[in-house]
């Protein structure tokens, strides 16, 4: 069974803005570079969090613990964990509040290590819409996990898994966007709105401790698969960033 959830909306983003200080104890401080993903967060539902990835990289002989925060003028914003090293993954999860009308707002990441401080910031648009993809997206869910179930057995994603799903990147028409997960992964399914034999829908797996997908798969034609039809799973490369 599939729970969907009003919670958790590409391109490869590296994005910090301010650092100050000149560094320190070599174990505590130093410069760092503040990595944020995705470089755009394609819109937000009111009362559905979206959650952005971060993680740290250390630069000339910076190390140690960074510590992290977040404030968003729309809504509320969580981080967790707060403190992160080198090549660890922490979410900032971001939820809009009501609107009656479109909101340009904006979330900001800081990450700060002794007297080191960056910042990096993405542009939010909240939108006054709700969540109607749900049903659809768990269809095709199934589709792909019977399939991984039995052509990838080593991932144990299989339909008795259970998901917790929303919508993410409300704001690309051409193609929905709709985010599974669980304790260990992020499923991101996307589906092209078109008739077959253009309606390919495709799935990236991220495991939670990484920053990226690292495997995905097509379908030839979702509503094929839907209806029992003979369809076509192929691997395909994975994207550079998950989509929100």
């Amino acid at each position: 069974m599939i729970r969907i959830l009003a919670a958790t909306a590409v391109v490869a983003g590296t994005f910090f803005v301010a650092a100050c200080g000149d560094g320190g104890d070599g174990e505590k401080e130093g410069p760092f570079e503040l990595i944020v993903h995705p470089q755009f967060v394609q819109g937000a539902l009111p009362g559905i969090p979206v959650t952005l990835l971060v993680t740290v990289h250390d630069v000339e002989g910076g190390s140690g613990e960074v510590s992290l925060s977040a404030a968003f003028s729309g809504g509320t914003v969580t981080v967790s964990p707060e403190t992160i090293t080198t090549g660890e993954v922490a979410e900032v999860t971001l939820t809009a509040d009501a609107v009656d009308e479109e909101l340009e707002t904006a979330v900001n990441v800081t990450g700060e290590r002794g007297s080191v401080e960056q910042t990096a910031s993405r542009a939010v648009v909240v939108m006054p819409w709700e969540d109607e993809l749900g049903p659809m997206a768990a269809d095709l869910l199934e589709v792909f996990t019977e399939w991984l179930a039995e052509s990838h057995p080593e991932l144990e994603i299989g339909p008795e898994r259970e998901f917790d799903g929303n919508v993410v990147a409300p704001r690309l028409l051409v193609v929905s966007h709709y985010l599974f997960v669980d304790e260990e992964y992020e499923l991101g399914l996307s589906w092209h709105v078109t008739i077959q034999p253009h309606d390919w829908a495709e799935l990236y797996i991220r495991p939670r401790d990484a920053l990226t997908p690292t495997k995905a798969f097509r379908v030839s034609s979702w509503s094929a698969a839907l209806e029992g039809g003979e369809v076509e799973f192929t691997e395909v490369s994975p994207p550079e960033e998950v989509v929100r």
